[in-house]
């Protein structure tokens, strides 16, 4: 008995397996062949044969397992045919298929495509045999086609080239004989080394570490990825040719369904750009109401990234520990707006409501303890072997490339690169308060997650400057053309009674004008490019995603890591598929 491996142009590895049949013709299930050579086909061999039910391109068939010299050594390409090709009464996979010498082709009608592999049934009684000739043909021969395949060296098969099979019609277990063969030699030389093709493999869109619908098309070799191609879309809704159709304040709920992890960042990023095309300047304490929850939002982004990143690769207990502490900032946006995640607070001109009462001793109380919590994170997974070993390395991105691929926030800062709009163009409050800016080293998955956990330190000391800082005064600009009154203002002067009519009727005008503003989202840079033609609604809204560059950047980053490891890649990178589709 031999075994040996051959490598097909799928690179799956077929393994060949020559047996030798029982000898005890008491206890043998063999049949006795007709011996057949060249001209008379001489060949003694007892075929040991195993039924089973198998289904094989679509087709159930009780299928004879036929152990046969040189059986599943391949598949034939186009016009080959063997000196001596013997249909079975059920063929596992095709036999071993010679050339069809010159002068031959035209009895290739026998059996259509005969040079292809194929399935080849017919009945049991009618077990023949196509000689070299081409003229033993009696029943029709039905034929199932597939792709030409790859077939080992020819020398190979001049070896088998007297071996054929034909049953004897009168032959039985009881009178069959010992059996006198050859096993011919078999040797690795004969045989051509053949590229291995890639495998093309469906990753998601239902996946759970996917993130969202998220489709990648990976073309891998065994566990190597050569290629990853994400194909995105299943979350378009159309937004910004929707906000085409709305009115300055209409629109503004469209960008709490983006990135619906950050919500009041994307608010904060379209009142900007309203402001700028109104030239209208906010009150102090609007400015540092935005910035106090905007930090608390990058909390809550950096809390569902690392707690769903360290789930994803293996680590459970950090995702209940932060997650608790997610429940209280949710709280907070619900107490402030109303609303746990669509809250529609931000808005031009200012703020929807003032803080209620209470809310900011309950934010400095939450500060002083979630301190904690981040260490007791930081002490489970930073020096974890584990995380180590699957964060470590993974997802290398250099300097040059974020820049050239178009990252922003934490892919961009990873890589070494000191960039954070907080600094470099500060927007509301940032100007006022202090922070640091962490930078990464290696640009690897460990890094961005080490920037991810002190930025939340460094939202904690903002979120702290915030409430010592924050004065008294108004929360929206004294305009009522832009800003509606309170409620109840509306219900002692007719003249806000018409305004608050006006502006959720038919809204405001705004001058025409083009403008960008962009913000620090928790995942990068969140910029809204708004058109004004003059009229109450925008003319174009083009919304820039920093999800939607790190996701076409995964291809690039990904490329000759394993398999295992674009969970780890796709985790890092932190895509919401509300901004990436739109």
């Amino acid at each position: 008995m031999g075994n040996f491996n051959v490598k097909t142009k799928e690179g799956i590895s077929n393994k060949t397996r020559l047996q030798h049949p029982q000898q005890n013709p008491k206890t043998s299930n063999a049949k006795t062949l007709q011996t057949c050579t060249e001209t008379d086909f001489k060949v003694k061999r007892n075929v040991k044969a195993q039924h089973r039910n198998i289904k094989h391109k679509g087709l159930h068939i009780n299928q004879r397992k036929q152990w046969a010299t040189g059986a599943d050594l391949g598949r034939p390409s186009s016009t080959e045919i063997a000196e001596g090709v013997v249909i079975l009464d059920y063929v596992r996979t095709t036999l071993p298929l010679f050339r069809l010498p010159r002068g031959l082709e035209e009895h290739e009608d026998i059996a259509p495509g005969v040079g292809i592999f194929k399935i080849i049934s017919k009945d049991k009684a009618n077990v023949e045999m196509i000689s070299v000739n081409g003229d033993r043909c009696v029943n029709k021969i039905q034929v199932r086609h597939a792709g030409p395949q790859w077939l080992p060296d020819e020398n190979y098969y001049r070896k088998l080239g007297d071996l054929v099979m034909l049953p004897k019609e009168t032959s039985s277990p009881s009178n069959s004989d010992a059996i006198q063969y050859e096993v011919p030699e078999i040797s690795m030389e004969n045989f051509r080394e053949e590229e291995i093709h890639n495998i093309t493999v469906n990753f998601g869109p239902q996946h759970p570490a996917a993130h969202g619908v998220l489709r990648l098309v990976m073309t891998i070799t065994g566990e190597s990825i050569k290629k990853c191609d994400p194909h995105i879309g299943l979350l378009h809704r159309g937004t910004e040719k929707l906000i085409e159709y709305k009115t300055y304040t209409q629109a503004l709920p469209y960008f709490d369904r983006l990135d619906y992890v950050s919500m009041m960042c994307n608010e904060q990023a379209y009142s900007l750009a309203v402001e700028k095309l109104l030239n209208i300047d906010i009150p102090l304490r609007a400015k540092y109401i935005r910035t106090l929850f905007g930090e608390i939002t990058r909390i809550l982004n950096h809390i569902m990234s690392v707690g769903t990143h360290a789930l994803d690769v293996g680590a459970l207990s950090p995702f209940f520990w932060i997650f608790e502490e997610r429940e209280k900032l949710m709280e907070f946006y619900e107490r402030v707006s109303g609303a746990r995640m669509h809250a529609a607070y931000v808005r031009p001109g200012g703020v929807s409501q003032d803080l209620p009462l209470g809310l900011m001793d309950d934010i400095y109380d939450f500060c002083t303890r979630f301190n904690q919590r981040i260490d007791e994170v930081d002490d489970v997974l930073s020096e974890n072997r584990i995380w180590k070993q699957r964060t470590v390395d993974v997802g290398i991105v250099s300097a040059e490339d974020a820049q050239n691929l178009g990252f922003s926030g934490v892919m961009l800062r990873g890589s070494g690169i000191k960039w954070d709009l907080r600094k470099v163009q500060p927007y509301d409050a940032y100007n006022l308060v202090d922070f640091d800016v962490p930078i990464g080293r290696h640009g690897d998955t460990y890094d961005r997650y080490l920037i991810r956990m002190e930025e939340m330190r460094q939202s904690l000391r903002i979120i702290l400057q915030c409430l010592n800082q924050m004065p008294e005064g108004e929360i929206k600009v004294d305009d009522n053309k832009i800003v509606p009154p309170s409620r109840a203002e509306m219900k002692e002067s007719m003249e806000a009674l018409i305004h608050h009519f006006k502006l959720f009727t038919e809204g405001y005008n705004v001058p025409p004008g083009a403008t960008y503003a962009a913000v620090e989202a928790p995942k990068g840079e969140f910029g809204v490019y708004l058109v004004s033609d003059g009229t109450n609604k925008p003319y174009r809204c083009k919304i820039k995603a920093p999800g939607f560059a790190h996701l076409a950047g995964l291809d690039y980053v990904s490329r000759f890591h394993m398999v295992a490891d674009v969970v780890a890649i796709i985790g890092t990178l932190d895509i919401v598929f509300g901004e990436v589709d739109r």
